[in-house]
């Protein structure tokens, strides 16, 4: 319904449900391609999503231990998921934060100490 009262054509919009939305939504990227070079170069020799991938513990024709698998990315955070293969084959997220125009990895928090 438009705005009459305010001369707008469109729905009416409250300040509180503007306010709720962020400016810009993190987009998911599927490529390593799509990332920043600053995070690429951070996750370093790892496949594409996709991409040839070791698994287990033995490579037996040369693939890497680590594969991109998704990424969603903000004005000035990112959040990227790698597979890694090993004998604990598992999924790792990686946090990074644009500090001075750089892409910086964040260090991953540490649980409380159990005493």
């Amino acid at each position: 319904m438009p705005c009459l009262a305010c001369g707008l054509a469109g729905p009416a919009v409250s300040f509180a449900q503007q306010a709720a939305r962020p400016a810009t939504a993190p987009a998911e990227i599927v490529s390593l391609k799509a990332l920043p070079a600053d995070i690429r170069a951070a996750l370093g020799d790892i496949s594409d999503r996709g991409g040839p991938f070791a698994p287990g513990c033995v490579s037996t024709h040369g693939e890497p231990h680590s594969r991109f698998s998704s990424a969603r990315l903000g004005a000035d955070s990112a959040q990227v998921t790698v597979e890694r293969g090993g004998i604990a084959h598992f999924y790792d997220t990686l946090e990074f934060r644009k500090v001075d125009g750089r892409w910086v990895e964040q260090p991953k928090a540490t649980p409380p100490a159990r005493g």
